[in-house]
């Protein structure tokens, strides 16, 4: 029967939900269609009859002729009925004999229906194997299915049965092709099995019967959600459409999009992460929708890619991005996370459906059935751990044991699970161990039940689980199920990740180790430059840096009247070194500086060279061989080379001379050493080598200059010379989605602005101001920095000369400080003005302009710029950590909560951002804007999506809780509540926090306006010279995997390739989405989608973290960091497209950790640059497994962060079938 949600199958007879209400017939009733009138239909419900259009009618789950089960409790889970008719806004169903009326939400869908195509599990003389039955529309009283096979018909339980995978309507194509059929010709299943079991197909030439085992189910079938791979003017990227047909004579599906229907190629589309049917939690709550309610997706909605969706009370449309999968689905497995009489420990459960029931008259249903062995429970979500297999798994677990079963009981005898096994290389005498262990009852046959039990239960091994899964089909067996694959790289609600993870709890930061040290010490306490030296000298900071930072914090404060004997308040020095400044920057610093005030470190003697004093020197050893082992790291050359190429490391002078000292055998040893051993350092250890080089640099080039009375011209990044390689990734041309406007000419800075400088009249945030390039990331991101670090932008310009036209900046990379040299040849625009970012204060005012330039360079090109995530580019600048705090259901509630965590986030010195997105309900689900600058949509109220906006501030007003936010368009401000000219100021109130009656792009907001408008801010944490760290440098295996085939795959051009089940592919080059391959079985290259593939892990690692010296409460840090893929400038030729497309996606990793009691504290999956994790360091030591299957040896450090303590990070060695035996 019938299974489709599509309003062209809405007809006479269909039972309906209204998604709509009026004074008669409330939101959700259930009524039955009566009749057709054009496009419109009438329908009956309780309150009375309508004529309305199908759009406005959700198809329910249950339509005459159903089978279903009862959710009472008198009624057996596993007894089923079947649906008679509709009755006064109820359904009549007769089950067991009996007729009874019953409401939708105590029903449960059956797996198996009539008219479904099904196998026997089992096999006989009357069933092959390979016979495939009809269910017909007929029970008996015990609840059995009747199935037509071309033999005969008989009755069975449905747990005997198999779901076929093609259906009556399935989209399928032919496994062959000939002069008929093409091949990747789609065609439609039209007809009944005839009496030898063949299945009638239509395609574009005519109709003929297969057997179905020659039809290959396609993934995308009618209703199926989709996104086009390209775009055009017709269909915009991220546009949501529907699949609503077949064109057969095209071979074709039909796509419904927001601006109309097309036909596309199957392998041209993508199908969205949300489907008809998906379980769903919104990310919000309202009266309507309470927190954890249940939702199941309908339909797409409308031209504004929204998606209709039932919820307990009713059907609303509802925006994608607002919209959480929930983690069970129909149908899947589950744990219970206790136990008891019922259900005991390693139990498995089957999702069955929403329990709904009526609260002082409103309908909640935020519980879900599951069916255990003994009996049918309701279950929080919560409470339920998911083990990786859906119907979809049973099916093919079922499938499997039915392929090997040769005498069609079923089950497995030894010999067969061998066979199975054999498959995927297991050897015999091990097969033979675990057919032992599986076999339970000891009946000398394996059934799927067994198997099931054993392999997700407690008694398997990592190992075994793994063996099992492969030999069986089954995915992800230890925990990690399928990801989608993210195509956006930009600073977009639209896109779950964007930003870093969710970090719900932030820990307390402004911890003292020794709060005696740091007794009697706060903001006001001055420091000379000796005992600032001796201060950081502690922290692990050099001499040189120490004294650079005070001097010209210095010059800051007391300008010309600096001395060396000047002294500066702890406030001042807070902000040096990266530090943070105000409360949490003194915090930081205050033992150590308390140490040097109370006599317990001697300040050092400045007259005293730092080469004499041996604990400098021991420091400067320590801090160049970590440098100089980063450096053979990502040159990937061997530590006996070391020697050979120390000047090339740009260690700093200090580190230089020490290291050299030692003989090359010296040399590799200490090396050795350092990386089975790394020290402790500063998180600034690498500061001062950059700096020092930068100078260098930057000086002979102005000697050179000057003395040949020129301009500087940065031969390696030169538009004049070859404006392309500029430009683009690719060298060329422009790739797919490139924004960044091409220049109308390039000119030096002067010849812009006659009287261009760096700096006029200080900086500011209100500086900034986007060009013509999709960096809004870059500098909406620098917004933060240059408004709440006053001494970022000095320490930012390591050194320059403006009339030679050389600035060096300073970048982080990998978080060891590096810089970039760039000229002041600079983009024009058509008017003669700066075509990129430029300063919003002053004509002649080029520090933004010139900062730009060097984060280009530094990201290789401008097309590399162009979309991204703000809190990637600040890291870029400062280093550090960054995540985001998302908007939860209870900050709907009460905003207070979210401004407090954002409030304390902003005064423990983390760097801000956020962008916007139109909600699915309010005020502000109405209406939009003009589009921005770059293409941007334009939302309600002045605000624009896929956009970074600084958040600069938090400020409380008479009650109320304000963000100040800026644009760095200096424009496009928001035009709601406390917006610029809004009635909620008085005078008073602007006075009070500085707000502006100006359109410079800054504005502010009340918190409970944007929690409505916003899904998350991102934060960024950086590290101080207070905070220290520990290092291993690693590589992900880059041996080309050799890869198994997890489903089917049957290709639909020439230049793919089809795939059966268990193939092994090697893996040539991957695409995203697609990945070329070549197929060992039948030796054919071509394409194949990535997500068939499952890679597995062939080198995993092992490193073992300890802290200690420690105070209580204090947070450690552990982060996986990756090479930029951004600075690889690596691109590819997408299967199908004419141009490039630049490479900034990175491969799947995973950091898996436990506590000194085995306990799992951390199982994390990422396809970012970095991830971390807070532990707390009285749980240590902590194993840290860290592996990346299709790594294609990309370099990777793993770092532990602490304020103080003492840290170790050892690697250690570990075998595959440890780490399986370890997270299985």
């Amino acid at each position: 029967m019938a299974e489709s949600d599509d309003v062209e199958d809405i007809t006479e007879g269909t039972y309906v939900y209204w998604m709509s209400q009026n004074d008669d017939i409330p939101r959700g009733a259930l009524g039955v269609v009566y009749a057709k009138d054009g496009p419109m239909v009438k329908a009956k419900f309780t309150g009375g009859k309508i004529k309305v259009h199908p759009a406005k009618l959700n198809v329910c789950d249950f339509q005459k002729g159903t089978f279903v089960h009862s959710t009472r409790d008198e009624v057996p889970a596993d007894v089923i009925g079947q649906v008679k008719d509709w009755e006064d806004g109820q359904l009549s169903v007769e089950i067991q004999g009996e007729t009874v009326s019953e409401k939708p939400k105590n029903l449960i869908r059956c797996d198996f229906q009539p008219g479904m195509f099904v196998y026997w599990a089992k096999s006989d003389k009357d069933v092959s194997s390979d016979h495939m039955g009809e269910v017909i529309e007929e029970l008996n009283e015990k609840g059995r299915v009747k199935v037509k096979f071309p033999a005969g018909c008989w009755r069975f339980r449905p747990g005997e049965l198999i779901r076929a995978h093609v259906q009556k309507g399935s989209y399928v194509q032919w496994r062959k092709d000939d002069e008929d059929i093409a091949k990747g010709e789609l065609g439609v299943v039209t007809g009944d099995l005839n009496d030898k079991g063949r299945l009638k197909v239509t395609f574009a030439k005519g109709t003929w019967r297969f057997r179905p085992a020659e039809l290959f189910h396609t993934e995308l079938q009618k209703g199926a959600f989709v996104a086009w791979c390209k775009r055009d003017e017709d269909v915009a990227k991220g546009d949501l459409g529907r699949v609503i047909g077949v064109k057969v004579s095209k071979g074709r599906l039909q796509v419904a999009f927001p601006k109309g229907c097309w036909n596309f190629k199957a392998n041209e589309l993508r199908p969205h992460g949300l489907q008809p049917g998906t379980w769903v939690l919104w990310k919000k709550q309202d009266e309507d929708i309470p927190e954890n309610d249940i939702g199941e997706v309908v339909r797409t909605s409308g031209d504004e890619n929204r998606l209709y969706v039932q919820w307990p009370q009713g059907c609303w449309n509802m925006q994608p991005r607002e919209l959480e999968q929930l983690p069970f689905q129909r149908g899947d497995r589950a744990h219970w996370t206790k136990t008891d009489d019922d259900i005991a420990e390693g139990h498995i459960g089957q999702v069955m459906s929403v329990k709904y029931k009526e609260v002082d008259g409103v309908t909640e249903g935020n519980k879900i059935y599951v069916k255990f062995p003994n009996g049918r429970w309701a279950f929080n979500p919560r409470q339920l751990i998911g083990i990786n297999l859906d119907t979809e798994g049973v099916n093919e677990l079922k499938s499997t044991f039915k392929r090997f079963d040769q005498n069609g009981d079923g089950k497995l005898s030894e010999e067969e699970l061998l066979a199975v096994l054999g498959e995927v290389g297991v050897p015999e005498e091990e097969g033979k161990q675990l057919f032992e262990a599986l076999d339970k009852d000891g009946d000398g046959k394996l059934s799927p039940a067994e198997f099931i039990d054993y392999i997700f239960g407690a008694d398997a091994s990592g190992s075994q689980k793994k063996l099992l899964g492969d030999g069986f089909g089954l995915d992800a067996v230890l925990g990690f199920g399928d990801e989608e694959e993210e195509d956006s790289d930009d600073d977009d609600p639209a896109n779950p990740s964007a930003g870093g993870q969710v970090v719900e709890e932030r820990p307390p930061w402004n911890v003292t180790c020794h709060p005696e040290d740091a007794e009697g010490i706060d903001e006001s306490t001055t420091v000379s430059r000796a005992e600032w030296a001796t201060a950081l000298l502690a922290l692990g900071v050099c001499r040189a840096a120490a004294l650079e930072s005070f001097d010209a914090s210095a010059k800051d404060v007391k300008g010309a009247e600096a001395t060396e004997e000047t002294e500066l308040s702890l406030s001042v020095l807070s902000e040096e070194l990266h530090g943070m400044g105000g409360a949490p920057g003194v915090e930081e610093l205050r033992a150590a500086v308390g140490t040097v005030k109370h006599g317990k470190a001697t300040p050092l003697d400045l007259g005293v060279p730092a080469e004499e004093v041996d604990f400098e020197k021991d420091l400067a050893k320590k801090a160049g061989l970590d440098g100089l082992l980063f450096f053979l790291h990502v040159e990937n050359l061997p530590l006996n080379e070391a020697a050979e190429h120390l000047g090339r490391a740009k260690l700093s002078e200090l580190e230089h001379k020490v290291l050299a000292a030692l003989s090359s055998e010296e040399l590799t040893q200490s090396l050795e050493g350092v990386r089975a051993a790394p020290p402790t350092l500063s998180c600034l250890s690498s500061w001062q080598r950059a700096r020092e080089n930068c100078r260098r640099e930057v000086q002979a080039i102005v000697d050179r200059c000057r003395g040949n009375e020129e301009k500087f011209t940065d031969e390696s990044w030169n538009p004049f010379a070859n404006e392309a390689f500029v430009m683009y990734v690719d060298k060329e041309k422009p790739g797919w989605d490139c924004t960044a406007r091409k220049a109308e000419c390039w000119k030096r800075a002067k010849e812009i602005r006659s009287k261009a400088i760096l700096f006029s009249d200080g900086a500011a945030t209100d500086d900034i101001q986007q060009g013509r390039c999709g960096d809004c990331y870059v500098l909406g991101a620098l917004g933060g920095a240059v408004s709440n670090r006053r001494r970022f932008l000095r320490q930012a310009f390591v050194a320059y000369d403006e009339e030679v036209g050389v600035y060096g900046v300073l970048f982080c990379r990998d978080c060891h400080f590096t810089y970039e040299i760039v000229d002041d040849v600079l983009a024009v625009n058509k008017y003669g003005s700066f075509h990129y970012a430029r300063s919003n204060t002053s004509r002649d005012e080029i520090w933004v302009s010139i900062l730009e330039k060097a984060f280009f360079k530094h990201y290789t090109c401008v097309e590399m710029c162009d979309g991204g995530r703000g809190p990637e580019a600040l890291y870029s600048f400062l280093g550090g950590i960054h995540g985001r705090y998302e908007i939860m259901g209870g900050d709907f509630k009460e905003p207070s909560k979210f401004f407090e965590k954002i409030q304390g986030s902003h005064q423990s010195g983390e760097l801000l951002s956020t962008s916007f997105q139109k909600p699915s309900k309010g005020k502000y689900a109405v209406g939009g804007g003009e589009a921005g600058q770059c293409g941007e949509k334009g939302l309600p109220y002045g605000l624009h999506a896929a956009h970074c906006y600084s958040v600069l501030r938090t400020a409380e007003v008479d009650g109320h809780h304000l963000l100040c936010i800026r644009n760095p368009w200096a424009r496009g401000e928001w035009k709601g509540p406390w917006s610029d000219q809004s009635e909620e100021w008085t005078d008073e109130r602007r006075a009070l926090v500085g707000a502006k009656k100006k359109e410079d792009g800054t504005f502010w907001m009340a918190v409970e306006d944007f929690v409505q408008v916003a899904s998350s801010i991102k934060f960024s944490r950086t590290f101080g010279p207070a905070w220290q760290c520990a290092a291993q440098y690693g590589r992900f295996d880059q041996t080309r995997p050799i890869v198994r085939a997890k489903r089917e795959y049957q290709n639909a051009d020439d230049q793919e390739i089809s795939l059966s089940k268990g193939d092994k592919v090697e893996i040539l080059q991957n695409h995203g989405y697609w990945t070329e391959v070549k197929n060992l079985r039948t030796g054919k290259v071509g394409y194949v989608r990535s997500k068939d593939l499952e890679t597995p892990t062939a080198k995993v690692d092992k490193y073992v973290l300890e802290a200690t010296d420690m105070a209580e409460n204090v947070p450690l840090i552990l982060s996986l960091q990756r090479e930029n893929q951004k600075l690889a400038r690596e691109w590819n030729h997408p299967k199908g497209w004419s141009v490039t497309y630049k490479e900034t996606k990175y491969s799947s990793a995973y950091v898996i950790i436990y506590d000194k009691d085995g306990k799992q504290t951390a199982k994390l999956r990422f396809r970012d640059r970095h991830v971390f994790q807070y532990l707390e360091p009285a749980k240590g030591p902590f194993e840290v497994y860290v592996n990346s299957p299709d790594g294609r040896g990309k370099r990777f450090a793993l770092y532990s962060f602490a304020p103080h303590g003492v840290l170790s990070l050892e690697k250690k060695e570990c075998s595959y079938s440890e780490f399986l035996d370890k997270i299985g």
